[in-house]
């Protein structure tokens, strides 16, 4: 392979625990999660670590307050950046949530200001695969980053994380893989079902 390709070997991908990929995925892909915050008043939790989804849910149950969520903060995704680094990676692939509900993206982008600050230059995403309306916003020093906006949420992100962990597999030039994902994001459709609008009511939505 030639020194521009990105694979499972040189390229880390980090997800934020909004996307929900799974443990086992994330172990198999060898991903690296970010926490977004779970807050409860004015108590936070980062999501998955000082709050598992079952402790949430009995929290949730018994609590007066609608629970809330905020992004990570950005020193979160540096540190996530700096485990990649020291782990051996060359690449990092960052998938978010949709940066059109959440500032993670932005947050991530960010991040690289903390990482190392002042050695890295902020550049434009290919302008060839930026969907109009998208706000996939910058991509800092493209030999080392790529930012992907997924453009939805859950698992509407996550399979996106998991088709890129899938991709390095064979191993890729980096515009190839931006625009492998680029054709996925622009087919996904989402749905949901709910069993009730209590909740959405309650958030104000």
């Amino acid at each position: 392979m030639s020194d521009t390709t990105w694979n499972s070997s040189n390229t880390r991908i980090v997800v934020d625990s909004a996307t929900n990929v799974p443990l086992l995925l994330r172990d198999q892909y060898n991903m690296i999660e970010v926490p977004v915050l779970v807050n409860f008043g004015t108590e936070s939790f980062r999501d998955n670590i000082d709050l598992r989804p079952e402790e949430f849910y009995e929290r949730f149950a018994a609590s007066e307050v609608v629970p809330t969520t905020s992004q990570p903060p950005p020193k979160y995704f540096a540190d996530a950046y700096q485990q990649a680094f020291d782990e051996g990676a060359r690449h990092v692939i960052v998938v978010t949530i949709t940066g059109q509900l959440s500032g993670t993206l932005a947050s991530s982008q960010t991040a690289t200001q903390f990482w190392e600050a002042g050695t890295l230059e902020t550049v434009a995403l290919e302008p060839d695969f930026h969907q109009p309306g998208s706000r996939a916003g910058q991509v800092a020093d493209e030999e080392r980053f790529l930012f992907w906006d997924s453009e939805s949420i859950s698992m509407g992100s996550g399979w996106q994380a998991v088709a890129a962990a899938r991709m390095l597999e064979e191993g890729l030039e980096r515009r190839e893989l931006v625009e492998r994902l680029y054709e996925i994001r622009s087919r996904l459709i989402g749905f949901a079902t709910l069993d009730t609008l209590k909740y959405v009511a309650l958030s104000g939505r």
